[in-house]
């Protein structure tokens, strides 16, 4: 079950309202798409990572995270994103997070802050959705894949 709001999901199926959803070891089940969010985020991998003032690992460090933090994404370019969190923003490294694929892009200047934030895709780069506070779900009894469907964040 996913409780914790903000967690980042993987939707690797669609039925309907339904949408089959894994975190990041890979355990998921379906869930009604009205919890889920469009709000960016990822979970931090490595432990007390840099959050950099610019993409660049020469940069100064303006805060560190824990393994297993929360974080909202921003923009990202092709080794780095923003994030933020715990009152700090700043950059990391791809590799440090889980919940951007590795040659997704995310340009800061496409964001329209009425609406879902788009996303530049290169090819059939997923999407990434955030639990909200989730009730646990049972699967549809007549589910199935549609032949067009595709996974996404």
């Amino acid at each position: 079950m996913f409780r914790h709001s903000g967690m980042p999901l993987r939707v690797v199926a669609e039925f309907g309202h339904w949408r089959r959803v894994e975190d990041q070891d890979g355990a998921g089940g379906w869930v009604h798409y009205a919890p889920l969010s469009g709000v960016r985020t990822a979970i931090v991998q490595k432990d007390m990572i840099e959050l950099k003032s610019r993409a660049d690992d020469q940069s100064s460090t303006v805060a560190r995270a824990e393994a297993g933090a929360i974080v909202r994404l921003h923009e990202c370019n092709t080794d780095w994103c923003r994030a933020s969190g715990g009152g700090e923003k700043g950059w990391v490294r791809k590799t440090d997070i889980w919940g951007v694929d590795a040659d997704e892009i995310r340009d800061r200047r496409l964001f329209n802050p009425l609406k879902r934030p788009p996303m530049k895709r290169a090819g059939n780069i997923p999407a990434l959705l955030s639990s909200t506070t989730c009730p646990p779900y049972s699967v549809p009894t007549s589910a199935s894949l549609d032949a067009g469907a595709r996974s996404h964040w």
